[in-house]
Formats: C-alpha cells, structure tokens, sequence
C-alpha cells in the first residue's frame, strides 16, 4: 500500500495538468482560428439571423466571415497585421452586389451572341458562326458585350 500511495501525488498532478489544459482549451474563443485579415467595429451589423439579428462586429479571413458578434469577442480573432475598419456606429448590411441591368434590355441581351471577352476576329467570327448554326432562322445576328479588339 505505500507504494501506490508514494504514487498518489504524482497521479494527482498529471491528473491537475490534463484537466487544466482542457479546460484552457475549452475556454479559449476560436480555438485553432487563425487572425483576421480584416475586423469591422463599432458597427451597427444586421445579420439576417433570426437568433442573433444584430452585432456589433465582423471579422473576415480569406475573403470569407469567419465571426460576427460582440466588439470583444470578434477582437479576439485581431493579429499584428489584421486591418482595423471603424464604422463609427454605422450600419453593415450583408453583401449586396448590384449587377445593374435594365430589365428590358438585360431580358433581351439573353437572345444575342455574346462578344465579351473576344480575343481577336478569329474569335469573334467563331462565335457568330456557333450562334448562326445554333439559330439558324434568325434573319440578323445581334451582339452583346463590346469586343475590343
């Protein structure tokens, strides 16, 4: 018995280490995430999330949100290099991209060949032959996207 005894204090202490760390671990926020590129802050942020609709601040890495939340938890994902944005109170919506196109015309585009990105003539004539054989009882060939070359 004394010598699983003489053992107690040693067992104790690793068994205090192995807890310690998972508690440590388990604690700390965004464990394993790597620094934002790019923070938000002092921000009004509508989240569209019905649990959580508004923040205070987002955080992105790689061109994508990594965290939206409160000032303090999203500066915990803050580095050496991460660009700091002060949106002093303003409001932050998700991204809207507007494309810009007129109904009208953007609907009738879509029945046109489209040039955009045409690198020489001999592209330009490949294209309006695969359009011609695809429509072949259009009268006239309209274009889209001015071909610059």
């Amino acid at each position: 018995m004394k010598r699983s005894s003489a053992r107690l204090p040693v067992v104790r202490s690793v068994a205090f280490i192995i807890l310690s760390l998972l508690v440590a671990c388990a604690a700390t926020p965004h464990a394993g995430a790597q620094n934002a590129d790019t923070i938000v802050h002092h921000a009004k942020v509508y989240t569209v999330n019905a649990k959580q609709p508004w923040a205070e601040a987002v955080a992105i890495h790689d061109d994508k949100i990594v965290a939206v939340g409160t000032e303090a938890d999203v500066e915990k994902l803050r580095g050496p290099k991460t660009k700091m944005i002060d949106a002093g109170g303003h409001l932050v919506l998700p991204g809207f991209v507007d494309c810009h196109i007129h109904f009208l015309d953007g609907s009738l585009s879509l029945g046109r060949v489209n040039l955009e990105g045409a690198k020489d003539v001999a592209d330009i004539q490949r294209r309006l032959r695969d359009y011609a054989a695809k429509y072949p009882g259009k009268d006239w060939i309209l274009e889209i996207g001015r071909a610059h070359v």
